[in-house]
């Protein structure tokens, strides 16, 4: 890993989303990018550092059936979906929509 880190996040338990076991890690977080995920330790200082014993990193998941259309006009910094780690989700797929879909859809 680099010399130089924004956020640490240590001692966490990873997830990768693959399928593959999950394993005691570190990531580390330069900018908005993920920029190294590690089984050994970190060296390097960090800006930031998150002890994350006892909690899990993960992939941000998608929400494929949800009924938050109209919630997301209204709090467009969707909070209540982070909160549970969802960072995509499909709206509109019901047939009905009340968000401007229809400019998108040739």
């Amino acid at each position: 890993m680099s010399d130089e880190i924004d956020i640490l996040i240590k001692n966490a338990l990873i997830v990768d989303g693959t399928g593959a076991p999950s394993y005691k890690g570190a990531l580390a977080v330069n900018g908005e990018r993920i920029t190294a995920v590690s089984k050994a330790p970190v060296k390097g200082d960090a800006v930031t550092v998150i002890d994350a014993k006892g909690m899990a990193v993960t992939p941000g998941f998608i929400d494929v059936h949800n009924h938050g259309d109209l919630s997301i006009l209204y709090h467009p910094r969707a909070e209540g979906f982070i909160h549970q780690g969802i960072t995509t989700f499909v709206g509109g797929q019901c047939g009905d929509s009340p968000g401007p879909f229809g400019d998108w859809i040739g």
